[in-house]
């Protein structure tokens, strides 16, 4: 039996600065993670090469995954190889991620969970309805699934926004979703605006830096078989196909050849970079709830 905890932000209006759509938070009884059903929308943040200066849409000079503009300044940390600033893709702009390894300085990529190889998704903060007696905890551990194809992934919660329904660009490859803009490429404009990715977040249960992919897969599918499994899963989605484990991540061309692909109904995202920093925004979702 699962019940309603609260409901949370699924899409928001940057232009009228309020949430223009809410999905329903779930407990399913006797557990301690809760769950949600939305979108999948891609995020870049944390990626070495993730955002290029200047490369403002529709621009497409560089191979950077997203435009500046849905960066916010205050989340750039440096240009790498420049001033000191540390990373492996000289030039590019520094992205940063709410979660962090303190092991490393503001202007290194280290610091940051890479949106192009390590799973992740954006949640809400403590906006965020959770099971009673839980804290959700920045690297807590996600078990995501696509209830259209049946493939799911581990992620972690390592970046805040103001809505749900976003994740690394690594988390949509490994879920065999196309996380690119078919003109733009390599841009990450893809995803799916689909209300079929399912969300189960374990909030105490957290993976340490360095974040590593291996050990988040194993926590995630160990948390997912506690919480009931595919059983339990199949549950509220019958007709979901047999589930798969994760896809390589394999950054590409889109084959504009598949139908899938060739779709053009993805609305434009709104840029987010005039929204306010990471820090400040989790002070603001914090005071929400």
């Amino acid at each position: 039996m699962a019940n309603q905890i609260g409901s949370v932000c699924e899409e928001w209006d940057y232009s009228g600065s309020s949430c223009a759509s809410r999905v329903p938070v779930f407990q399913r009884a006797g557990t301690s993670a809760c769950y949600f059903t939305t979108k999948m929308a891609i995020d870049a943040d944390g990626a070495p090469k993730g955002y290029y200066p200047g490369e403002r849409r529709p621009s497409n000079n560089h191979e950077c995954f997203d435009w500046i503009n849905n960066l916010n300044a205050s989340d750039q940390h440096g240009i790498q190889g420049q001033n000191g600033a540390v990373g492996p893709a000289a030039g590019f702009v520094i992205s940063g991620t709410a979660l962090t390894d303190q092991a490393y300085p503001a202007n290194d990529t280290r610091r940051y969970v890479d949106a192009s190889s390590v799973p992740y998704v954006v949640l809400t903060g403590g906006s965020l309805p959770v099971p009673a007696g839980s804290t959700l905890r920045k690297g807590c551990v996600v078990f995501v699934g696509d209830t259209k194809t049946g493939i799911y992934s581990g992620a972690i919660y390592a970046d805040v926004g103001r809505a749900v329904g976003e994740a690394s660009l690594a988390l949509a490859l490994m879920l065999g979703i196309n996380p690119f803009s078919r003109r733009f490429f390599p841009k990450v404009e893809g995803g799916t605006s689909e209300r079929r990715i399912f969300y189960l977040v374990f909030p105490s249960i957290v993976i340490p830096p360095q974040w590593n992919v291996s050990e988040i897969q194993r926590q995630a599918k160990q948390s997912f078989d506690g919480w009931g499994g595919e059983a339990a899963l199949r549950r509220l989605f019958p007709a979901m196909p047999a589930m798969s484990g994760p896809r390589p991540v394999v950054i590409k061309p889109p084959d504009h050849r598949s139908t899938e692909l060739e779709k053009s109904s993805e609305p434009q995202r709104q840029f987010k970079g005039d929204d306010v920093s990471k820090e400040e925004l989790e002070k603001i979702l914090s005071n929400a709830r």
